[in-house]
């Protein structure tokens, strides 16, 4: 009969307890980045959806002769509506690279912590809330780009040019 050391026994199930506290804790921190992350994708999602609406809603109603001025020239309203558009779709393609690298330097990060390339999961939980984030920016972008220059192109042009 073959008796098993009692101490071993032990010493198997200490070594068990620490790599499962040590994985337990990493799991803890990569949740708590997904939280993080999750935080702050919908409060800069917030912030950049108001800065757009704001700085759309500002720029269209100091343009608004310009329009005007469009529209009594024969400018069609998607003419117009691409002429405000091109800034904005220009200014968002490149807050979408700056933001694809924040993305990519926190996975690194992630992989880092983790010592090992981040889980699938992880991996495509960021890559959603990154192009999630892209689609909402855009989509109220251009949304608001269209209402406000719609808006401003069904006004008669010669109120608004005598205005002033």
């Amino acid at each position: 009969q073959h008796k098993m050391n009692p101490s071993l026994g032990a010493d198997i199930h200490y070594g068990a307890t620490i790599a499962y506290d040590a994985w337990f804790e990493q799991l803890k921190i990569l949740n708590y980045i997904m939280e993080l992350t999750s935080v702050l994708t919908l409060v800069s999602l917030i912030c950049i959806v108001m800065t757009v609406f704001s700085s759309i809603s500002l720029e269209t109603r100091g343009r608004q002769k310009d329009v005007a001025i469009r529209k009594v020239n024969g400018a069609k309203i998607r003419d117009i509506v691409m002429l405000f558009g091109r800034y904005y779709i220009v200014t968002i393609s490149i807050s979408s690279l700056i933001a694809l690298l924040i993305v990519v330097v926190l996975i690194i990060c992630i992989s880092i912590i983790g010592r090992e390339w981040p889980d699938a999961e992880i991996t495509l939980y960021l890559c959603l809330s990154f192009l999630s984030s892209i689609a909402v920016i855009t989509g109220v972008t251009v949304a608001t780009v269209w209402q406000k220059i719609y808006r401003i192109s069904h006004t008669n042009p010669s109120e608004i040019i005598s205005k002033d």
